[in-house]
C-alpha cells in the first residue's frame, strides 16, 4: 500500500476529524483512511457516465441553446442569467 502526507491542515480541520474519530471510535488516521476511501471507490464504474457525457459536451450545448431560443429568455445575454442564478 501507498503512503500520502495531507500538509496544511488548519487546526480546525483537524478538530473536527479527531471528534469524527472520537464519534465512530476510530483513530484520526482510521477516520481520514475512511473518508479518502469513501471518496475514491475502488472501481471507477461510477466515472464511466460522467466521461460519455464529457463526450456529448457539443451535443448537449447544442441542444441547449435550441431550448434556450424557444425560451422567454432568449434575448437575456447568458452572463446575467448565471449572475441571477448565483443569487439563489
Amino acid at each position: 500500500m501507498d503512503d500520502i502526507v495531507v500538509r496544511g491542515l488548519d487546526a480546525q480541520t483537524i478538530a473536527t476529524l479527531r471528534d469524527r474519530a472520537i464519534h465512530h471510535g476510530r483513530s484520526l488516521e482510521d477516520e481520514a483512511r475512511e473518508i479518502l476511501q469513501q471518496a475514491a471507490p475502488v472501481s471507477n464504474e461510477g466515472l464511466m457516465p460522467l466521461r460519455e457525457d464529457w463526450k456529448n459536451l457539443p451535443e448537449i450545448a447544442t441542444r441547449l441553446r435550441a431550448l434556450r431560443q424557444q425560451s422567454a429568455w432568449k434575448d437575456v445575454p447568458i452572463r446575467s442569467l448565471i449572475d441571477e442564478g448565483r443569487r439563489f
